[in-house]
């Protein structure tokens, strides 16, 4: 597919742009700047898949859903972030982890 096609495909689907954007605000309880960060991503993908050649035969549905799916990771990112903060620093901040690094270390002299 060439360039300018792909462009007149994208410029459709801008008609959706806030409506994806709002989903993905509504669905996540993201801010404006995460949920813009999925369908920036989209966008991209959309872009990389037509180049590719792919056949997409509703680029807008296949939009939505691409956000909604970049949505999910992001979820699953700032789970996963969270996950480690509270592991490393507790659930108080009070830093627990020191504890769990020191007694981690070795000296080369077999003492800790």
């Amino acid at each position: 597919m060439e360039k300018e096609q792909i462009f007149n495909i994208i410029d459709a689907c801008n008609m959706h742009r806030q409506k994806v954007l709002g989903v993905c605000m509504r669905y996540f309880g993201f801010s404006i700047d995460d949920a813009e960060d999925c369908v920036q991503e989209a966008y991209f993908a959309l872009y990389n898949d037509l180049l590719q050649g792919k056949k997409i035969q509703n680029p807008t549905a296949w939009l939505y859903k691409v956000a909604i799916n970049q949505g999910k990771k992001l979820v699953c990112a700032q789970q996963q972030k969270k996950r480690i903060h509270l592991h490393f620093y507790g659930r108080n901040g009070t830093g627990h982890w020191q504890h769990s690094l020191q007694s981690g270390f070795v000296r080369l002299d077999g003492h800790r």
